[in-house]
């Protein structure tokens, strides 16, 4: 446009109209913008920038992850749940014994089929049982008594040899301690015959015998079933294992109770553990223990030695304590000192002369003593052990004869004593 031949800017004549109609917007417009726009580019795939694209694959990754994770701990759980087998199936090639032609192809077949069934744990009862044998500690005053824990080491559930879906026979145990009682049940009637050998040299024709093995070792136990002219044999393994041996002694060989420590020194055989029982309630497990009594008793000790197959052997020991150091004994004659009374007090002099009576003693701590005359008069008494009797009464020289004692006391053991005997009072 132009006035009075003088040019203006288009831009010039809006600002001088407008420049005091300015509008400026607020914050708010500026930040509501910039989030549509980051919306828009987050919604659309740019591989630079961070989008919906990138979100949606990290939240997949993710519930694939879980997944995995949660089924993993699934399948855990499910093997908790399952109950555990108590019974465990062992493949074990049966030899068959042939006898006929035809039993070749019988055995062929069995040799295909026959599996063992035995059990591996022991039941709550049998664990029982062997913790009770264990601790016993009453033995009858029996020198030694060996337990039979034989029928203890294994499940009381037999083990089953089966041959197809028949069972042909089931032992007792499988394993046990020196000597192994097994009973054998067979389980089937189709047969004429059987022949059972136990592996030790012994064979019985009866259909369910008991068998002793009184040896340790593996044995071959086979049964052969006839009918028909055909012969079958199904067999299993009976391990017999060692009974272990205790002995044991005390050190010293005569204590003085309760004054002395007790040693107990272990000469147990095949064993790997041990249980003592003191007799004054307390034991030990330890190899070799020590002990104090507080009192002298007769006490009765006793010893089990286990074994690493859970064999066991007691050997009990008693009145092991019925000899000891304390000890009390009055002579049987002397003769006084015509000199005059000495007041009972001896000495090596005295003895030496055997002018003073009284007593040899060890480990009294309690006394008494009295001295009669054969019509009962009491001529002497005391308390204190070192004093005797010089033969004296109210000064005067008693007659030759013989004279009544009696004492009575206590061991420093706690062990009491009451004695009666008589004196032969002699004259120079």
């Amino acid at each position: 446009m132009i006035k009075g031949d003088k040019k203006m800017d288009i831009e010039e004549l809006f600002r001088h109209k407008l420049e005091n109609d300015e509008i400026i917007p607020s914050k708010q417009v500026g930040q509501i913008l910039m989030r549509k726009l980051a919306l828009r580019e987050f919604m659309s795939f740019n591989p630079a920038r961070f989008n919906i694209y990138y979100l949606g694959a990290i939240v997949a990754g993710i519930i694939v992850t879980a997944a995995l994770i949660l089924s993993g701990k699934d399948d855990k759980e499910a093997e908790k749940q399952i109950p555990p087998q108590t019974r465990s199936e062992i493949s074990i090639p049966v030899p068959v014994a042939s006898i006929e032609k035809q039993s070749v192809i019988a055995g062929a077949k069995s040799r295909n089929s026959s599996r063992i069934a035995s059990s591996s744990e022991r039941t709550p009862e049998v664990i029982e049982l062997s913790k009770q044998l264990t601790e016993r500690t009453n033995f009858d005053g029996e020198e030694k008594k060996s337990i039979d824990v034989s029928n203890i080491l294994v499940d009381k559930k037999a083990a089953e040899i089966t041959s197809g879906n028949k069972v042909m026979f089931s032992p007792s145990v499988l394993t046990g301690c020196v000597p192994l009682n097994v009973h054998f049940e067979q389980g089937t009637d189709e047969y004429e015959s059987c022949l059972w050998s136990f592996g030790d040299g012994g064979s019985s024709t009866d259909r369910n015998p008991d068998w002793l093995f009184k040896n340790e070792g593996s044995y071959n136990v086979v049964l052969t079933v006839s009918n028909a002219g055909r012969s079958e044999s199904y067999a299993t393994t009976i391990t017999v294992h060692p009974q272990p041996v205790a002995d044991f002694s005390i050190y010293p060989e005569s204590p003085v109770l309760p004054d002395d420590k007790v040693m107990f020194r272990n000469f147990s055989t095949n064993g790997v553990s041990y249980l003592w029982n003191f007799g004054d309630g307390t034991g030990s497990t330890d190899f070799e223990p020590e002990h104090k009594y507080d009192k002298y008793l007769a006490y009765s000790i006793s010893l089990v030695a286990r074994s690493e197959y859970g064999c066991t052997d007691t050997i009990t020991k008693t009145d092991i304590f019925s000899s000891t150091d304390y000890y009390i004994r009055m002579p049987n004659a002397f003769i006084p000192n015509i000199g005059g009374s000495t007041g009972g007090i001896y000495s090596a002099t005295s003895d030496e002369k055997s002018e003073i009576f009284h007593p040899v003693s060890n480990g009294v701590t309690e006394f008494s003593m009295t001295i009669h005359s054969k019509l009962g008069i009491t001529l002497f008494e005391t308390k204190d052990i070192y004093t005797g009797w010089d033969g004296y009464y109210k000064g005067q020289l008693c007659n030759s004869g013989v004279y009544i004692w009696k004492i009575k006391g206590r061991f420093r053991n706690g062990e009491t004593f009451i004695q009666m005997g008589d004196v032969t009072l002699l004259k120079k």
